[in-house]
C-alpha cells in the first residue's frame, strides 16, 4: 500500500506567474529565530490531500489537494485563492512543477494525463502518448527544457515538451519521486525495489542500489548545495546521499526512532530541510547539513500535525504540508533568500538558431523558451542548462521546421528566460528579437 500524498515541490520546479519583464523584488530575510513556525489553516474540505506545493514569484505557494480535486494558492500572509476553477472531473492532482514556458504543469493520477495551467488560469490536458494505467505521480522541469514525470502504475518515465508531446521511457520498477540534478540528468527514487534511478536527457537508465540500507524505501529525492542528490528514506529512518557518481552515504544520528523521513527541500542556508510523521503522526521537521549534522524543530507544530512534503520559500524560510492537520506550515531557517536574479546580457541570431547569453547568479537551472509575438499557443523552440556556479551560460534555441520565417518579413520572437536556484525561488526575465528569411 502506497503512502499517503504528500509531497511538497523543491524549488526546482516552482512556479511562475507573473509579469515576465520584471524581475521578482528582492525579498528580505525573515526575522524570525531559526526554528519558529507559523501555521495557516486551510478552510474547506477537510482530509484534502495536500499533494504537492510550489512557491511563486510573487510569493505565493500553489499546492494540489490530491482528493479535494483542486489547486490552490497561500500568500505569505495567509490568504487562500482558487488558481483554477476547471480542473477535470476527479483528475487527482499531485505533482507541480513549472515548465520553461512559466506555465504551471502538474500530474492527473486518476484520469491519467499530464496537466497545464496558464497564467489566466485556463487548464489544458494532455493524454496522447500516454500509456493507459499509468498513474503519473511527480514531475519536474528538466535540464533540457521538458517536463519529466514518474508513471507509477507502469514503470516508465515520460517526457512532455512545452508544446505537449509525451515520449516514455521503459525502467525495471515503479518509481515515485523526481527531480533535476547537478550533473544534467534526472533522478528518480524506486521504493519497492530499493534503489535510486537516473535518467539521461536522452533516455538513458542506470539505477543504484550498493549502500542503501535493506528495506530502507527510498522516496523523496532533490538536489542539494553540496552537487549531490538527497534522498529519504521513509522505512530505513534514515537520510541519504548519493553523488553524481553513485555513491551511497546514509545518515541515521539525530532521527529518532519511527521518524519516518518523507519530504526533504534544499534550504537558502545550504543545509537540507526534511519531515518526518512518524507513526503515529509525530511533528518534527529536521535539518541536516553537507556534512550530516542533524538537529530536530518541532516547536510551534500543532499536535497531529502530519507534517510531509516541504519547500523553499521566497523569504528563506522553508513551507511545508500538515496532511492530518490540513494546514500550511512556514519554518524559519535564519537564512536571507538566494540570490535569483537571471539577466540576459546578448540574444543574436543566426538564420533559424536564436543564440542566448544568460549571467546567473549560481547554481541552479536557466531555461529559455521563444514564441511568437504576440504569443500562440505552441512555442517556437526551447532548451535549458544546468548551471554549476554564477557564471554567463550560452543557450541554443532552434526553431521548430514549422515556425521558421517563410516570407521577407521578420519573424518577431519573444524570449522567456527563466532562473532557478537549487535551494531558492525562481525569477524571470523576456527580450523580443527579430529573425529574418533564411
Amino acid at each position: 500500500m502506497r503512502p499517503p500524498v504528500h509531497k511538497l515541490k523543491r524549488a526546482a520546479g516552482v512556479v511562475a506567474l507573473v509579469g515576465l519583464v520584471a524581475l521578482m523584488p528582492a525579498a528580505k530575510s525573515s526575522s524570525d529565530a531559526v526554528g519558529q513556525v507559523t501555521q495557516y489553516p486551510l478552510n474547506g474540505t477537510t482530509n484534502a490531500g495536500i499533494a504537492d506545493l510550489l512557491t511563486t514569484l510573487d510569493g505565493q505557494a500553489w499546492f494540489a489537494q490530491f482528493y479535494a480535486n483542486q489547486i490552490n494558492r497561500i500568500s505569505k500572509t495567509g490568504q487562500i485563492s482558487s488558481a483554477t476553477s476547471n480542473l477535470p472531473a476527479n483528475a487527482g492532482p499531485r505533482g507541480l512543477a513549472v515548465g520553461a514556458d512559466l506555465n504551471v504543469w502538474f500530474t492527473e493520477v486518476t484520469t491519467g494525463a499530464i496537466g497545464r495551467i496558464s497564467p489566466g488560469g485556463e487548464v489544458t490536458s494532455f493524454t496522447n502518448g500516454i500509456t493507459a494505467g499509468a498513474q503519473p505521480q511527480f514531475i519536474t522541469a528538466g535540464p533540457d527544457g521538458n517536463l519529466w514525470f514518474t508513471e507509477t502504475g507502469v514503470n516508465q518515465i515520460g517526457r512532455i515538451t512545452p508544446a505537449g508531446e509525451i515520449k516514455e521511457f521503459p525502467i525495471s520498477n515503479s518509481a515515485e519521486f523526481i527531480t533535476d540534478g547537478p550533473d544534467g540528468n534526472l533522478w528518480f527514487t524506486e521504493p519497492g525495489a530499493n534503489q535510486i534511478g537516473r535518467i539521461t536527457p536522452a533516455g538513458k537508465v542506470t539505477e543504484f542500489s550498493a549502500g542503501i540500507t535493506s528495506g530502507g524505501y527510498p522516496w523523496d529525492i532533490t538536489a542539494g548545495s553540496d552537487g549531490n542528490l538527497w534522498f529519504t528514506e521513509l522505512k530505513g529512518n534514515r537520510i541519504g546521499r548519493i553523488t553524481p557518481q553513485g555513491k551511497v552515504t546514509e545518515f541515521s544520528k539525530g532521527i529518532p526512532a519511527g521518524a519516518q523521513p518523507l519530504g526533504i527541500a534544499p534550504g537558502a542556508d545550504g543545509n537540507l530541510w526534511f519531515t518526518q510523521p512518524g507513526t503515529a503522526l509525530a511533528n518534527q521537521i529536521g535539518r541536516i547539513t553537507p556534512a550530516g549534522t542533524i538537529k530536530q524543530f518541532s516547536t510551534g507544530i500543532s499536535p497531529a500535525a502530519g507534517v510531509h512534503g516541504i519547500a523553499p520559500g521566497p523569504s528563506g524560510d522553508m513551507w511545508f504540508g500538515e496532511l492530518a492537520g490540513n494546514r500550511i506550515g512556514r519554518i524559519a531557517t535564519g537564512a536571507p533568500p538566494l540570490p535569483n536574479r537571471a539577466r540576459i546580457i546578448t540574444a543574436s541570431t543566426a538564420k533559424s538558431v536564436i543564440n542566448v547569453s544568460v549571467r546567473v547568479p549560481g547554481a541552479g537551472i536557466v531555461s529559455v523558451l521563444g514564441e511568437s509575438a504576440p504569443a500562440s499557443s505552441t512555442p517556437l523552440c526551447w532548451n535549458a542548462q544546468t548551471a554549476t556556479k554564477a557564471a554567463t551560460y550560452r543557450l541554443k534555441c532552434s526553431l521548430l521546421t514549422t515556425s521558421s520565417p517563410t516570407n521577407k518579413e521578420a519573424l518577431s520572437v519573444r524570449l522567456k528566460v527563466l532562473f532557478t536556484p537549487t535551494g531558492g525561488t525562481p525569477s524571470a526575465t523576456a527580450r523580443t528579437v527579430k529573425i529574418k528569411k533564411n
